[in-house]
């Protein structure tokens, strides 16, 4: 066989998938009694029916069957959309805490960088005080010494 008589289908042939839900399939009322009756009628209103339409006892297991499967359907397409729903609300909320981190992260570097800077003015005026033999409080010479700030300025300043 000849490589070029093979057609291969290309993108063009496929057809496009669009985005719109699937409309779930119908099927023909089991009995003359449809899904949405099935559905829709309490436990009570179903009995009366299956009596008034003098279905047998199989038909009638049938026709519960088929009802607790819809209603087992229904009930997890709502729990399916309740998760895709909380899901959604979760994945917001970490995305505004992400935020919160990295404009938090950002003030953080602005109030590092402040607080350099005002220690290297500080450290500066010290020096041109000592130089200059101006007189100094006793507190201002012993925040020199012993600065809590300092250690972590200066482990920072290498950062």
């Amino acid at each position: 066989m000849d490589h070029a008589e093979t057609s291969w289908p290309s993108k063009l042939d496929v057809p496009e998938e669009t985005n719109q839900p699937l409309d779930p399939p119908t099927f023909p009322p089991l009995f003359g009694v449809s899904d949405d009756v099935l559905i829709s009628y309490d436990l009570k209103d179903m009995n009366k029916l299956m009596d008034s339409l003098d279905l047998s006892d199989d038909q009638k297991q049938i026709l519960r069957s088929r009802r607790r499967k819809l209603k087992n359907q229904d009930y997890a397409a709502h729990r399916r959309r309740g998760r895709i729903e909380k899901e959604g609300g979760l994945e917001f909320e970490k995305d505004q805490e992400y935020d919160e981190l990295e404009q938090l992260q950002e003030e953080n570097e602005k109030m590092l960088n402040e607080l350099i800077l005002l220690n290297k003015k500080y450290q500066a005026l010290m020096r041109f005080a000592k130089e200059r033999s101006i007189p100094l409080p006793p507190r201002a010479e012993a925040d020199l010494r012993s600065s809590e700030i300092r250690p972590l300025v200066e482990q920072l300043e290498k950062q």
